[in-house]
């Protein structure tokens, strides 16, 4: 892993699959028709360091 904190490059944001957390939770608010919710899955960022290539991928 590396040490630095300056440097990062975000190289790629994309949404993943379903999300069944999301889904739950919205039809617990708005019914049967919050289980189209989970089909937004999740945002996933990857980052790269400048400095050594370094490369990790945060799901937000």
């Amino acid at each position: 892993m590396c040490g630095t904190r300056r440097g990062w490059k975000r190289v790629e944001v994309s949404r993943g699959g379903y999300s069944v957390g999301k889904a739950l939770v919205a039809s617990a608010l708005v019914g049967t028709p919050g289980l189209v919710a989970g089909a937004g899955g999740r945002r996933r960022e990857t980052w790269v360091c400048r400095e050594c290539g370094f490369e990790h991928t945060y799901g937000l």
